[in-house]
């Protein structure tokens, strides 16, 4: 018999030789390396900060490589919900941008399941079955907290049910060989509305169990205009702005990057 740590190992070395899946934004990528096969990153952040619409954009970017097959389970939105998001996205970048003209059909490049409060065990099923039938590369659940936990008797907010969740897609993301991003809500805390006592930090992972200890990278997505933005202030230099925080990096050094959001099209830039 066998601990987990020492299957973790395993699989980590086995993942090695496969090539890294790149996000598509320059300066991310410039921190990460990509996303790893076999790596678990999670993207963590408050309420409307744009978690999912993030994830979309990573999408939009990487289904540009015709080899590239994603499989997305949103638990928040529908199918068509996330559809909707996900061409209006698709559809500024082909009519304004010609790096992404020539997009493929994606029919045969993505997958999305939006079943309701699925449990981690049917998860990992659906998505060995569609690895085995679609060899699908990239991986993005949306979200933690809405996943059913091994134990269904537990109560819906328990740390040990997230840390185990999060354990076995880490374990998923080895055995399959590819990456995981997995979106997940931060704590709030009520605190004195600043710049930087807003900033969200790794520590408030801690809610939801030692899930940071199986992720090798930790986006937390910040919009300063939730805080910081007045109705009357149109000229504000934080409308739509965002940082992106890497919180955790094995793969480089920690840095926060500044990305900038178009409502109308749903997109994000670095800037």
């Amino acid at each position: 018999m066998q601990t987990i740590e020492k299957i973790i190992k395993e699989l980590e070395i086995e993942s090695k030789d496969k090539q890294n899946i790149f996000s598509g934004f320059d300066k991310i990528d410039r921190y990460t390396k990509g996303f790893k096969p076999g790596q678990l990153t999670i993207l963590g952040g408050r309420h409307n900060m744009g978690k999912s619409m993030f994830a979309i954009n990573i999408v939009r970017n990487l289904i540009s490589n015709k080899e590239n097959k994603i499989a997305v389970f949103t638990l928040e939105y529908s199918a068509k919900q996330w559809a909707k998001l996900f061409t209006k996205s698709i559809n500024h970048f082909t009519n304004k941008e010609q790096k992404l003209k020539n997009i493929p059909p994606i029919s045969n490049q993505l997958f999305i399941d939006d079943t309701k409060n699925i449990s981690i065990i049917d998860l990992m099923e659906k998505v060995t079955i569609l690895k085995r039938s679609e060899n699908i590369d990239f991986l993005i659940v949306d979200y933690l907290q809405l996943i059913s936990g091994i134990n269904n008797n537990l109560p819906t907010h328990n740390e040990n049910k997230f840390e185990k969740t999060t354990r076995l897609l880490k374990v998923l993301a080895l055995g399959l060989n590819i990456p995981i991003l997995l979106i997940s809500s931060i704590s709030y805390r009520k605190i004195k509305k600043s710049r930087v006592k807003n900033m969200p930090r790794l520590s408030y992972l801690k809610e939801y169990g030692l899930i940071e200890n199986y992720a090798e990278v930790i986006f937390l997505l910040h919009r300063w205009d939730y805080y910081e933005y007045k109705k009357n202030d149109r000229d504000s230099d934080l409308t739509n702005k965002l940082e992106l925080i890497i919180a955790k990096n094995e793969n480089g050094a920690l840095t926060g990057i500044n990305l900038e959001h178009d409502p109308e099209t749903k997109t994000f830039k670095e800037i």
